[in-house]
């Protein structure tokens, strides 16, 4: 493992982009939990012009480590490069309060200032242009294997002449990624569900909104597991609603009940698989509780020193069309404008006649 990453990294810094990622990119399930590997491999490919892999590479990374600069800024120039200026300069201004002095952040800003046409943006495709928006590699000082292997050889050394220390070091190197120092997920593990075969998996009585199969069942048990492991909890959650709203059995359900519990909240900045507004109002019991990321327009706002709530004009943001009206509501203070235009991040709420309701996280201004 550490001589992957190393051989990787002394590529990136000759900025030999496609052997990087000739390396990494068979190795992605072995290093699914290293920011180190995601953010190198993520900037390789958008130094390649590779838009896509780049995007998904670069999201894994904020998903592992979400306050790390260099990646919010790849993620920024890739928004720009779509010509999706309102993402662009959502994560340039978070970076900004990350680190107010970011040269980077405040000439993406500055640019933005200065240009207003969207073909401009698309059109950035050499690397001169879209090169002024990025971090270079001279500059991140959180992956150097050589101030790291040092360290280690001398503490392997002392460890070998004193029986103590060696017990110790041994125990501390098998739970760290060794040489390139990646910060293993917070996040509580994930439990392997195994299922007993001499239980029911159907409930054969009673009406369902969903009928599944013994197999179908067994499939979205582990396409929940696996969508955990890999932070898409929307979907993790999606599946658990459909298996509980199933003619599963309640010990199939129990497991999902189980699995439910490592769901975590999104943060605007990391946050993934999103659902439409068609999607849900289609079928709300199936997204219930499941965060949305839309835009809108707010209206009818009410404040209070505790919280604002608000009916939100979902797809109004550019008053052309409209897709819904869903109240809103945020249970702490925050300043929002009349008529404000907004992208909300929010939980999916249901009333006992299945409407839906936003339990509001964050939003991000659009004007």
């Amino acid at each position: 493992m550490a001589d992957t990453l190393k051989d990787a990294y002394q590529l990136f810094t000759k900025r030999r982009y496609s052997d990087v990622i000739k390396i990494l990119e068979p190795q992605v399930f072995r290093f699914r939990d290293n920011f180190n590997f995601y953010y190198i491999l993520g900037m390789s490919c958008l130094y390649q012009g590779d838009y896509g892999g780049s995007f998904s590479y670069l999201r894994r990374a904020v998903d592992l480590r979400e306050d790390d600069v260099g990646t919010l800024l790849g993620i920024a120039a890739i928004y720009l490069k779509r010509g999706d200026t309102g993402n662009a300069l959502r994560i340039w201004l978070d970076v900004i309060d990350l680190d107010p002095n970011n040269t980077y952040a405040a000439r993406g800003l500055n640019y933005l200032k200065k240009t207003n046409d969207t073909d401009e943006f698309t059109g950035i495709s050499s690397q001169d242009k879209i090169i002024k928006f990025l971090p270079q590699q001279s500059s991140r000082k959180s992956f150097r294997p050589a101030g790291i292997i040092i360290p280690v050889i001398l503490l392997l050394a002392v460890s070998f002449t004193i029986p103590v220390s060696r017990n110790f070091l041994f125990g501390l190197l098998e739970n760290m990624d060794f040489i390139i120092g990646s910060r293993e997920s917070a996040r509580p593990e994930i439990p392997d569900i195994s299922l007993d075969e001499r239980k029911e998996f159907i409930e054969l009585s009673g009406s369902h909104t969903y009928i599944l199969t013994e197999k179908e069942i067994g499939k979205k048990l582990k396409d929940i597991q696996d969508y955990l492991y890999d932070f898409r909890d929307n979907l993790a959650l999606r599946e658990i609603n459909m298996i509980l709203l199933s003619n599963s059995s309640e010990y199939i359900k129990d497991r999902a009940r189980l699995l439910s519990k490592y769901v975590a909240p999104p943060k605007l900045t990391s946050f993934r698989d999103n659902f439409t507004y068609a999607q849900v109002v289609s079928e709300p019991a199936l997204y219930e509780g499941c965060y949305i990321l839309w835009k809108g327009k707010v209206t009818n706002l009410v404040e209070s020193t505790e919280k604002i709530s608000f009916d939100f004009l979902v797809g109004y943001h550019e008053q052309k069309t409209l897709d819904g009206i869903v109240p809103a509501e945020f249970d702490f203070a925050i300043r929002i404008g009349p008529e404000q235009p907004i992208e909300l991040l929010g939980k999916i709420l249901l009333d006992e006649d299945e409407r839906i309701s936003l339990q509001g996280t964050a939003i991000h201004r659009l004007q």
